[in-house]
């Protein structure tokens, strides 16, 4: 049997997904600095996902469904 493919993720699943996430989801430019902090991207590129500008990739999606379905805290990943 394969594995199914992660689900996929749109801009405003991603953005209610990281005020989830975070303790304090003041602003999406709040969500999105401390989310790209954490994956270890720019927060341009956050954002740009959030919008709709750019697609979400799937690994970002898988790995915050994993956060969501395990409560792992963005701290957890954070070296």
């Amino acid at each position: 049997m394969s594995p199914k493919p992660p689900k996929a993720m749109d801009g405003a699943q991603l953005d209610a997904a990281l005020s989830q996430l975070y303790d304090n989801p003041a602003s999406v430019r709040a969500r999105s600095l401390a989310f790209s902090e954490t994956i270890g991207c720019g927060d341009r590129q956050v954002r740009k996902w959030i919008s709709g500008e750019a697609e979400v990739p799937r690994h970002i999606a898988m790995l915050v469904n994993l956060m969501l379905d395990t409560g792992t805290k963005p701290e957890e990943l954070r070296p």
